[in-house]
């Protein structure tokens, strides 16, 4: 799947795999050797390779079903593929996506509808110049 693509080139059923993260003792401070949902949602969306110039915001996480424990040493990655596409105004689209979160031993730990706003090809903003680029750690 292309991150840079316009909302116009998307298509149902696109689908990607990200890189791996492992989970570290850090990611865990203040939980009792367990990620919980929210940090296991969080990880994978730091995981996704979204395109900022692309992708607006996030609308909505639903669906969320949490099936195994992931506890620190484990690694997760994102499987996952376009389910629907629809309007969220003229400027973007809505893109619902299927994740499936899976471990270091390929066993599904969480699996979530996303939905993000991707901006049509019209709107896209300004390109910026390199010195306006602010890394986010990981």
């Amino acid at each position: 799947m292309d991150f840079s693509a316009p909302f116009e080139a998307l298509e149902p059923g696109a689908a990607f795999t990200t890189r791996g993260r492992t989970v570290t003792a850090a990611d865990l401070a203040g939980f009792p050797e367990i990620a919980h949902g929210p940090l296991v949602i969080g990880l994978a969306c730091g995981l996704v390779p979204f395109d900022p110039a692309r992708v607006s915001g996030m609308e909505r996480v639903s669906e969320a079903c949490f099936k195994r424990a992931v506890r620190a040493g484990d690694t997760v990655r994102v499987r996952g593929r376009i389910a629907d596409l629809g309007s969220a105004g003229t400027d973007t689209g809505l893109v619902r996506f299927v994740w499936t979160l899976l471990n270091q031993d390929e066993r599904t730990v969480c699996r979530a509808h996303v939905d993000v706003l991707w901006r049509r090809e019209e709107s896209l903003p300004a390109a910026a110049d390199e010195s306006d680029f602010v890394a986010i750690p990981l």
